[in-house]
C-alpha cells in the first residue's frame, strides 16, 4: 500500500451514538466524548468522507483503502485484529 492517511473522529454530544464504517457495513457504539482514530492504507490516493447525524457518525472510505480503527490506543469494530477486505473500485457508469 502506497498511501496512509488518518483521521480523528470525535463524538462532542453527551449522548452515545453509532459510528457507521462504510461500505463495510460495520457499526460501533461510541459513547460520550469518544474520540476514534481512524487509519486508513490504500494503492490510490483518496480521503474519508464523514457525515454527522441525529445519534449517528458515518464515514465511508474509498476504493482500494484497507481501514482499522481505534479508540484509546485499542482496535475497535467486530473486525478487530482481522483485516478489513479492501473497499472494491467503482464501476464506471456507462452512458445510454
Amino acid at each position: 500500500m502506497k498511501f496512509e492517511y488518518s483521521i480523528s473522529v470525535t463524538n462532542s454530544s453527551a449522548a452515545t451514538v453509532v459510528f457507521h464504517l462504510e461500505p463495510w457495513g460495520e457499526q460501533i457504539e461510541m459513547r460520550p466524548r469518544a474520540r476514534f482514530l481512524v487509519v486508513a492504507k490504500a494503492d490510490q490516493p483518496g480521503s474519508f468522507e464523514i457525515e454527522y447525524l441525529n445519534g449517528a457518525i458515518v464515514l465511508w472510505a474509498w476504493p482500494t483503502a484497507v481501514v482499522r480503527v481505534f479508540s484509546e490506543n485499542e482496535e475497535v469494530g467486530i473486525s478487530a485484529g482481522i483485516t478489513r477486505p479492501t473497499v472494491p473500485m467503482v464501476p464506471e457508469r456507462t452512458r445510454k
